[in-house]
């Protein structure tokens, strides 16, 4: 085979991303002094918060400070070359908001099962190599932090 079409690939990404979007959009018309006013008022209750992250904290400060946290109806994308840490980042920054604040998160993944994400997750909490998980070779320290990462 030959070398995938970059701008066919990115033209299929946009599609992809630009249809879940559209799932969510409103397609009403609305007056920007309504938009204003509404902007108004949610910026001053903001300001009587006096707190840097408005939305779901992700554990990691300065991106958290960059973003104010995960708001709804962001579409955020996270790309990077491979094996660069992107999957531990996110499952990291979901675990981190799912315990701060009692959160239900979910995950989508086309490139993992499901059971690879969940000894991933278990990884992360439980602070055990992915490895010791995969094999069942575990001490006794490990399988107290497992089950109690588990729970």
């Amino acid at each position: 085979g030959g070398v995938p079409d970059t701008d066919v690939f990115l033209g299929e990404a946009e599609e992809k991303v630009f249809a879940v979007s559209d799932l969510h959009m409103s397609k009403a018309v609305v007056s920007l002094k309504d938009v204003v006013l509404q902007n108004m008022e949610t910026i001053e209750a903001l300001s009587m918060r006096k707190e840097e992250v408005t939305g779901v904290p992700t554990g990691f400060t300065e991106f958290d400070r960059l973003t104010s946290g995960l708001h709804p109806g962001q579409v955020m994308i996270l790309a990077a070359r491979p094996g660069m840490g992107k999957t531990s980042w996110f499952l990291s920054a979901l675990q981190n908001a799912a315990l701060t604040g009692d959160r239900v998160v979910a995950l989508f993944s086309l490139e993992m099962s499901k059971e690879e994400l969940g000894v991933r997750f278990l990884s992360g909490l439980s602070r055990i190599e992915s490895k010791k998980l995969k094999t069942g070779r575990l001490a006794d320290a490990d399988w107290q932090r497992l089950t109690g990462s588990a729970d």
